[in-house]
């Protein structure tokens, strides 16, 4: 049976099997006991970040923490060998969390909100974002929660990016004639324009950095739509 996974902060990496451990969290032990109605004795699964699963036993609950002891731990192995680092034009908010959730859900190991010339707002509720992320790792067996970065101005979210870094355009060059090219690549920077497109300043922008701008083909996809297939072509 699945366990039900939990992301803690506490690093449990040193822990050996039968050890006894307490996790200080308010949200954690109210999430247990009174979400998914759990008492002493049954089995969860946590994760801290470490790239380790740690199967553990609630002992029993005390007032904002519980008491754990560690059954066993094992390596994840849900680890994509390519970095995808998405960059990604703020869009409305429900759009965005969207992008983020399904993102987490793929593999897409760090968000980079940016503000081009056609963003539809300059600021973002980080703190959900990081909540969706963190609850999006637990459902789909991630070893780790991805970073969420705060919003930068698209000139220079692509400073110093030190991996390849491609951008989407409806009127750049069919991804399909450049894919081959692009599978040995172990950390890559996806670049996703807001609705309404890149402007011809972004463009500019991109070119003077000398920013691969590749095209998903004819259709017309929303920002959302470009940012998950995008990732996925290199996460899948």
């Amino acid at each position: 049976m699945k366990l039900q996974r939990f992301f803690i902060k506490e690093k449990l990496e040193n822990l050996k099997n039968g050890d006894n451990f307490f996790v200080i969290d308010k949200d954690l032990e109210n999430q247990l006991r009174k979400v998914f109605r759990f008492r002493g004795g049954e089995v969860v699964e946590l994760f801290d970040g470490s790239g380790l699963n740690f199967e553990s036993k609630i002992v029993d609950f005390e007032k904002d923490r519980t008491n754990f002891v560690l059954i066993s731990k094992k390596q994840n192995q849900n680890v994509s060998v390519v970095e995808v680092h998405l960059f990604q034009s703020i869009i409305k908010k429900d759009n965005f969390e969207w992008i983020v959730e399904k993102g987490t859900e793929l593999g897409v190991t760090t968000f980079h909100p940016i503000i081009s010339d056609r963003s539809e707002k300059k600021d973002l509720n980080l703190e959900r974002l990081n909540k969706i992320a963190k609850e999006a790792s637990e459902q789909s067996g991630r070893g780790e929660v991805p970073e969420i970065f705060a919003p930068i101005a698209f000139s220079d979210a692509i400073k110093g990016f030190d991996g390849k870094l491609i951008a989407f355009d409806q009127d750049g060059l069919d991804i399909s004639a450049k894919i081959s090219g692009f599978k040995n690549l172990r950390k890559i920077g996806i670049l996703i324009g807001p609705e309404g497109g890149w402007s011809e300043g972004d463009l500019q922008t991109l070119e003077n950095a000398k920013v691969e701008i590749v095209s998903l083909g004819k259709q017309t996809l929303r920002a959302e739509t470009a940012s998950i297939v995008a990732s996925a072509m290199f996460l899948i």
